[in-house]
C-alpha cells in the first residue's frame, strides 16, 4: 500500500499485490460546505483521467444523488452540488456500490440523508 496523495477531503492509495497490477482506493471525506467539495470533484476528475485500473471511493461525500436519498422534511436546496455529483459520476462511468442495512446514513433533527456511499469503475 502506498499513499499517493492526502488532503482535506481525501486520501488516495494504491493498493497492489506482488507483480499484480495496482487498484486505487480513495477514502472521502467531503466537506459540508458545497463551494469547498468542488475541490474533491476536481481530483476526481483529475485522477479518473489517469486511471487506467480498478478504482474504488468511499466514504462520506456529502451530498445526495438525487431526492430519494432524503427523507421527507426541507426540501434540498443544493441541486447544484447533486448536479455536479452526477457528472462526475457519469462522465467516469463511476458506479453506486449499493448498500444494506439502513436508508439514511445521516440524521439531524427530522432530515435524514444518504451521504456515506462506495463509487467505483469497471475498469
Amino acid at each position: 500500500m502506498k499513499v499517493l496523495e492526502e488532503a482535506n477531503q481525501f486520501v488516495n492509495l494504491e493498493l497492489r499485490r506482488s507483480h499484480e497490477e495496482p487498484w486505487y482506493l480513495t477514502f472521502v471525506d467531503g466537506s459540508h460546505v458545497p463551494s469547498l467539495r468542488t475541490k474533491l470533484w476536481s481530483f476526481m476528475r483529475i485522477s479518473s483521467d489517469e486511471m487506467n485500473s480498478p478504482w474504488g471511493l468511499i466514504g462520506d461525500f456529502n451530498v445526495i444523488l438525487n431526492e430519494v436519498e432524503r427523507s421527507r422534511g426541507v426540501e434540498s436546496n443544493n441541486h447544484r452540488g447533486m448536479r455536479a455529483f452526477k457528472e462526475v459520476m457519469d462522465y467516469y462511468h463511476l458506479l453506486y456500490a449499493g448498500f444494506e442495512g439502513l436508508k439514511f446514513t445521516w440524521a439531524k433533527r427530522e432530515l435524514s440523508m444518504r451521504l456515506d456511499r462506495m463509487v467505483m469503475n469497471l475498469s
